[in-house]
Formats: C-alpha cells, structure tokens, sequence
C-alpha cells in the first residue's frame, strides 16, 4: 500500500500543469461528447427554445408566457445570453436537430474548459495534488455531463461562477486595476448568462464593507494601502459591472417596470415554486382556473409584478414560518436533494455523500485558516441563502458544486497525505 501511493503521488507531481489541464480537458470533452451520443437528441427546449425562435423569425426577445391564450410579447423572463446563443445555431443551421446538436457541443467544450479556472483556484487555495483531485471530479461526475446535454444554460453558469470566483481570489491576493477590470467583466457576464449571480457579486459589496472595517481598525500603513488598494479595486469592478448590463437592463425596466435580476426571482419563479414536485417555496398555491383566464390575458411584467407582490406578503406576514421554511431549504441545498422528482435518490446520493463528508473534513482541518479562506468559502454560503430565501431547484445546486469539489479533494489529499505518513512512519 506504501509503495502504490508514493508512486501515485510521484506521477501526479511528474507532471506539469499545461499537462494535466489538457489531459482533464480531454477527459472531461470525451465524458461529455459520450453522454450525448448515448442520450441521443434533446427534445425539451424550456423558454430558451422559444425566444430563440422567434428571434430568427423577428419577432425579438419575445415569448408567450402563457400559452396558448397569451400572444408572444416582449420578455425578460430568461437573461439573454443563452436564448441569443441558441438563435445563432438557428440562424446558421436552421431550427433542426443540427442546430441542438451544435449547441450540445458548444456546451461540451464549455464544461470541459472549466477545468482550467477550477484547477487554478484550487492549486492557489491548496495545493498541486488538491487540484489534480478536484479537476478529476469535476470531469467525470454524472452532473455536469448530464448538463451538457440538457438544453439549458447551467453549463454556462458553472463556467461563470467558477470563474469568478477564481477571478475575486487571484484579486485579493494580488489586487491591481487590470484584475479588477476582468473581474467586473467577468461579474457582468456571468449576470447575462444567469441573475443567480447576483448572488456571487453580490460578495464584492460585503468585501467592500469587511476592508472598510478592517480599515477601520488597521494602524499598519503598508496594510492600510493594501485595503485602499483592494476597496477601490472592487469599486472599479463593481462600476464595470453596471455599465456593461446597463442596456439589457434598461431595456428591461421597459419591458417589466423592473430589474430582471431581481423581478425573475420574486414574480415569475414563485409562481412556478408552487410546484410541489418541484420546490418548496412555503407559499401556498393561490392560482385558480379564473385566475389563470384572467392571467393569460395579462402583460408578463404585470403577472410578475402581481404574483411578487403576494409572494411578498405573504413571507412578510408568516414570517417564523418563511425563516423556518429558508433553513430547512438552505440545509437541503447541501444535503441530497433530487435533481429530478421522478428519480430515485439513490444513486446520487451514493456520489454525492462521500464528496460532502470529505468537504466537511476539508472545513474542520482549516478551521484556524477560516478567515484566510473567506474569499473562497463565502460564494458556498451566499449562494445557499440566495435559493433559501427565494426559489430553490435541485439543479440549481449544480454552478457551484464544483467549488464544494475542491473542498473534497482537500479533504482526499489530506486523507491520503496522512495515511502515507503513517505507513511510512
């Protein structure tokens, strides 16, 4: 057993990171390219399928939110990227079963280039070996293939949040202006492929405030150019940020008389939470059949509005039972929530379970690093209350599962490292 894990760890460090990276990338493209052949073609387009149909046909970002009463209307109901994404691969090959196939491939090539950044934010976290484990996971865990296929944007998500997140730590170790400039870049981009984001930078407010206060306090004047530096560091990303998203957002106060990172989550996606099989937002169903003719002759911004204004209420009026019902869903995101309601638990929660355990053995072992990691483990955290307040999909879980891998492979590396160490000693 000494001599198997000294040789696996001399070949794990043998290799060089351009190495590993195009070798995980690889591993990760084939898993991927694979699961679609076997799964065949997508059928199921959600809204992305129609917005970008009639953005081909020139109707706009337009959708028929209730059909088949509603006539197609302008809509923010889905960030642009993704449904902009999809009416290319329409354009250039038509609305047929190649168009889908292209865009699968696309989202394949994606996923895998994840490896990149995922790999970079472990091995400046951790270590070499944490992110050759954490890379490794990531490629071939049954999520993200699956994902790959599904005509949706949560590939693109994970790739977003990853990125970011790598982008924020590489930031606060080092900050200069030309990081920050990317890291508002990157922000902005992530909130047009997905406003759960909002959640990740929203992060860059809250570090704002922690180096104001530590500012506060500091009284070293090398440590306090440190925090001017990083404070108007974020500032600048922060103001890249809202300049870049300005027109699609604009364009949305027209279309909603709202924010669409905001209006999506508490109009639309509460009233779809009253799915039971789906999600468990503590607000009962008040939808009736005249309800629903009355709806569908309503303006999408106005049905947002109207069903944000009850869910609103009633969370603000049952209170105890709106905190109790967030901490049940914050532990659930964690937990083993199905992906989907028609599938067994089983299977993913004999993966995922001992991903989690290893997590948690990462988090008690850098307990005295806690505040070190901060930049690193608070995206886990912001993005568990996000769904816990609002609106809670299983596989919404999935963007930042890879962040909790690299927690794991902490975990394994550390595992193994000291099982070495025994048998050596």
């Amino acid at each position: 057993m000494h001599g198997v894990m000294e040789r696996i760890i001399r070949f794990i460090d043998s290799f060089g990171d351009r190495q590993i990276l195009f070798i995980t990338f690889l591993i990760s493209l084939l898993s991927r390219l694979v699961v679609i052949l076997l799964l065949g073609q997508e059928q199921n387009l959600y809204e992305y399928g129609s917005i970008a149909q009639n953005l081909v046909t020139g109707n706009g970002f337009s959708f028929d939110a209730f059909p088949p009463a509603t006539p197609v209307q302008e809509t923010c109901v889905m960030p642009p990227f993704y449904p902009y994404l999809l009416a290319v691969s329409y354009f250039l090959f038509g609305v047929n079963t190649i168009a889908i196939a292209a865009i699968q491939i696309v989202q394949s090539l994606v996923g895998a280039a994840t490896v990149y950044p995922l790999y970079y934010l472990a091995k400046d976290t951790y270590s070499k070996r944490t992110a050759v484990l954490s890379v490794l996971i990531f490629a071939i865990y049954p999520d993200f293939l699956h994902w790959s296929y599904l005509i949706q944007q949560l590939t693109f998500t994970t790739f977003s949040v990853v990125s970011i997140v790598y982008l924020f730590r590489i930031y606060n170790n080092n900050p200069t202006h030309r990081k920050a400039l990317a890291l508002g870049l990157g922000s902005e981009l992530g909130l047009l492929v997905d406003p759960v984001i909002v959640s990740v930078v929203g992060l860059l407010f809250m570090w704002i405030l922690f180096l104001l206060v530590k500012w506060r306090f500091e009284h070293d004047h090398s440590s306090i150019r440190d925090v001017k530096l990083k404070a108007t560091g974020l500032i600048l990303a922060i103001v890249v940020c809202g300049i870049v998203i300005a027109p699609w957002e604009m364009r949305c106060l027209s279309v909603y008389d709202g924010n669409f990172v905001f209006i999506k989550a508490s109009g639309f996606n509460l009233w779809r939470g009253n799915n039971q099989n789906y999600t468990d937002t503590g607000i009962p169903p008040w939808t009736t059949t005249d309800m629903l003719a009355e709806i569908n002759m309503t303006k999408e911004g106005d049905i947002d509005s109207a069903f944000g204004q009850i869910a609103s209420t009633y969370m603000l009026t049952h209170m105890p039972e709106t905190l109790m019902n967030s901490v049940r869903k914050f532990i659930d995101f964690w937990w083993f929530p199905k992906i989907f309601p028609e599938e067994s638990p089983l299977p993913r929660q004999i993966l995922y379970a001992p991903l989690l355990l290893l997590a948690l053995v990462a988090i008690y072992i850098d307990r005295r690093r806690i505040v070190q990691l901060a930049s690193f483990l608070l995206p886990l955290i912001a993005f568990s209350i996000l769904y816990s307040l609002v609106f809670i999909l299983a596989h919404h879980r999935i963007p930042i599962q890879p962040i909790l891998f690299v927690l794991s492979a902490r975990g394994l590396d550390h595992s193994i490292t000291s099982l070495y160490r025994r048998n050596e000693a």
